[in-house]
């Protein structure tokens, strides 16, 4: 059995791959209606400014500059390079090293107003007449969304990334429908339906909000939340206990149904199973592989396995040979390609270990970590995350971390790069790596391995001898990236023989008494071997706790860049010099060990920051009522932008409601993201007076700092009126300071997210010098010396 395993986004080097997949993808997913446009305009590669929350090119500021829409003719200039005219081949996509990265505009002509399905893989954002749609940039499949055509012409730029795209668009099959693809459901194994839920796409191909439509299935008829205008929702139901599964939603006198089969394997091996996720209350999908000759009632090893860049869940567990002493679960990351298994993949990660906690006995000292290519570096980050979980890790044809597999350059600039990079430092394998001290660790990597270099696996060897003592590298000649050729059989890559008796013959190791954990944020990783750090003296700084045992036995731990903390022992232990017990203790204002926890708003592994942390727990998206009509229907662009986005990346539920929507229950059980303003959004002004920032028109508030201008603003902080969930918001001070918005990429692992942004309209041009204010709270939610710059 072959995959597509890659360790990274296609490089230009990988074009040809590229273009084949994508021309598949155009061959057998368009309907034979569908319309191709076939002249375009192309300018490329496009050098981006770097890695960064906030993200700006010339691109960005010919659509949404201080001059912008500016729409370019055949020859004109984007920075250095030229427009140049590209045709479609006969398969109707343009290709070549100019989309990779790079632009493509194209003209469509429309005889009335109408909704098109619009399909373009190999497009991260197409923008229809400058408004947002998230598109198919790794050629998956998925059926397109809705866009608004205007009757005469109408300007389409594709954003493209792996160099080749293809756009069509078709006619909605009704005004609500069921997407026939990307559905996520459990496969029929061993007689039974192996996951209670499943999930389906729910399309609005209409120009208004629908509201009051129903998702029938079985005896069921579930209320669907308000969809907005063009929307897709992926929306939960109960699949039941027979073969198939059919889905009729009615929206007022319109109906649409879908049956899908589920699917059966013609061969055993692992499957498909589905959970709610306790991210967003989506269905999500992970592998699973049961040991030979199961026995529910016999205690396993249980394997947790990460797949590589463009792999399936289902597809990692297949690759896999049942043996007799471990079961095995493969999380999906979300989507094959996904997180780069941080953030929202390491959480899916997390879940999916305890799924398979639950379907399995499982000897909680015998779980095992791995991972192939990108699911490689996933091992290493999840064993520098959480060391204690495990009893060895064994990454394969792994890359460290994005600082030592670059793909760009990392740092917007050398100011607000450092406040950027800060809630990024998670990532950084190598500055958590003594967390491995103690966890056996088995590194496996092809001698001729053309997509992740054997350097990656060096890097890590050299950083081992320094301090570990139980560590293994098998080096293996005239192998490259995936392979499978010892003559084993199993798929030696993933499965060497060597390599699973290795990890067989280890144990979690929980009778440490010398360690030390190292985190840069309790919200990513907090605790560890009973002590878990609640809050930082100086956020994103480096945090340790060293644990050993002095001459008579007892435990002592010093801790560095800790504020607050947690300690469970059974026994007396010194803390910082202080003979303490188990219990919660805070620095007192003499410095010292105080017990409990410090008056006021505090900040929390759960409640600390920084924005993306919002969309970790339950989130509602929130469009304004009020204000101007163009203010209403960019929020509401925007918001809907950013759930197709959250859809298509993350296999995500992601709600849009206005702020009249919005109820109490929602306010308690939800973290709130405001789009608009002070005045415009009902949500946030219930309660602008209690937070530290404020857009209004004219004017971003930032505590007592007053920026004046069209500026954009993203932040975070607790809500006041439900202090366990955190408010988000995106606002603006006016209406080029919305078209600042598109600058702003919040589902990116690793580019780093601070509490507090306000950036200029003028940030494609000016790029660093467009910000206005970059900053974090502190352990009190407010403001850091040092890591806060405004610039009135």
């Amino acid at each position: 059995m072959k995959f597509s395993a890659v360790g990274r986004p296609v490089l230009t080097s990988r074009l040809t791959m590229t273009k084949r997949i994508l021309m598949l993808v155009a061959l057998f997913a368009l309907p034979a209606s569908a319309e191709e446009p076939r002249e375009w305009l192309v300018a490329g590669p496009i050098k981006g400014k770097g890695r960064c929350l906030v993200s700006a090119d010339a691109v960005g500021e010919m659509m949404f500059g201080a001059e912008a829409p500016r729409y370019p003719k055949k020859g004109d200039k984007l920075g250095d390079l030229e427009w140049k005219s590209m045709t479609a081949n006969g398969e109707g996509y343009i290709e070549g090293e100019a989309l990779a990265p790079g632009a493509a505009i194209t003209i469509v002509t429309s005889e009335t107003d109408r909704v098109a399905i619009l399909n373009c893989p190999g497009a991260a954002t197409v923008y229809v007449n400058g408004v947002p749609f998230a598109t198919d940039l790794y050629g998956s499949k998925i059926e397109g969304v809705p866009v608004f055509l205007r009757r005469g012409e109408n300007r389409i730029l594709c954003r493209a990334g792996r160099g080749a795209l293809n756009l069509s668009l078709t006619d909605p099959p009704a005004p609500v429908y069921i997407m026939d693809k990307d559905e996520t459901l459990p496969w029929r194994v061993f007689g039974a339906n192996q996951g209670t839920w499943g999930a389906a796409p729910i399309v609005n191909a209409t120009n208004a909000w629908v509201r009051g439509a129903t998702l029938e299935y079985g005896k069921v008829k579930a209320p669907l939340p308000p969809l907005p205008p063009l929307a897709v929702y992926k929306a939960p139901f109960l699949v039941g206990s027979g073969e198939e599964v059919t889905l009729r939603v009615v929206s007022g006198k319109n109906a649409h149904s879908r049956t899908w089969k589920l699917f059966t394997p013609e061969k055993p091996g692992g499957f498909q199973k589905t959970f709610r996720s306790k991210i967003d209350k989506s269905v999500q999908s992970f592998g699973e592989l049961r040991p030979a000759n199961f026995d529910s009632k016999k205690e396993y090893a249980l394997v947790l396995s990460l797949h590589g860049a463009g792999v399936g869940a289902d597809g990692q567990s297949r690759a896999y040979v049942p043996q007799d002493w471990f079961a095995l679960v493969a999380p999906a990351n979300r989507r094959p390609f996904g997180f780069n298994w941080e953030e929202w993949g390491r959480l899916d990660g997390l879940e999916v270990l305890e799924q398979g906690k639950k379907d399995f006995n499982v000897d909680e000292s015998r779980v095992y970590l791995t991972g192939h290519s990108m699911g490689g570096h996933g091992a290493w980050h999840f064993a520098v995350t959480h060391p204690d979980r495990w009893a060895a890790v064994a990454p394969s044809a792994a890359w460290v971390s994005i600082w030592t597999y670059p793909t760009g350059p990392r740092d917007p600039a050398a100011d607000y790069g450092r406040l950027f990079r800060a809630s990024a430092a998670s990532s950084d394998t190598m500055a958590l790596l003594r967390n491995l001290d103690g966890l056996p660790v088995f590194i496996l990597h092809g001698l001729a391995d053309d997509v992740v270099p054997p350097a990656q696996a060096d890097l890590m060897v050299e950083a081992l001898k320094g301090f570990h003592k139980d560590w293994r590298y098998v080096p293996v000649k005239e192998m490259k990236h995936w392979w499978n050729d010892l003559g084993t059989p199993v798929t030696d890559c993933v499965q060497l023989p060597e390599m699973f008796d290795w990890m067989r013959g280890r144990r979690r190791p929980d009778d440490l008494t010398r360690w030390e954990f190292r985190t840069f944020s309790p919200a990513v990783s907090s605790a560890c071997r009973g002590v878990e750090i609640l809050a930082q003296k100086k956020p994103y700084g480096l945090s340790r706790v060293r644990a050993a045992e002095d001459e008579l036995g007892k435990r002592v731990f010093e801790t560095e860049n800790v504020a607050h903390l947690r300690v469970r022992t059974p026994k007396e232990f010194l803390l910082d010099g202080q003979a303490l017990t188990a219990g919660e203790f805070h620095r007192g204002g003499d410095g010292k060990w105080a017990a409990g926890a410090p008056a006021g708003l505090r900040k929390s592994p759960k409640l600390q920051g920084p924005f993306t942390q919002a969309f970790h727990t339950p989130f509602l998206l929130v469009t304004p009522t009020g204000g101007s009509e163009s203010e209403v229907a960019d929020a509401v662009a925007r918001a809907r932008f950013d759930a197709e986005v959250w859809w298509y990346r993350g296999n995500g539920r992601a709600m849009v409601v206005t702020d009249a929507e919005v109820t109490e229950k929602d306010w308690k059980g939800f973290n709130l993201v405001l789009y608009g303003g002070a005045e415009s959004n009902g949500c946030w002004k219930k309660i602008a007076d209690r937070l530290p920032f404020r857009a209004s028109p004219g004017e971003i508030r930032i505590g007592s700092d007053v920026l004046k201008g069209d500026l954009a603003l993203a932040a975070v902080y607790p809500n006041p009126d439900a202090p366990t969930h955190l408010v988000a918001v995106i606002g603006a001070s006016g209406a080029a300071g919305r078209r600042a918005w598109q600058a702003l990429g919040f589902w990116h692992p690793d580019t780093g997210s601070p509490d507090v942004m306000c950036w200029g309209a003028d940030i494609h041009e000016k790029w660093t010098d467009a910000f206005r204010a970059v900053g974090y709270f502190g352990a009190d939610w407010k403001p850091v010396e040092g890591m806060w710059e405004v610039k009135k």
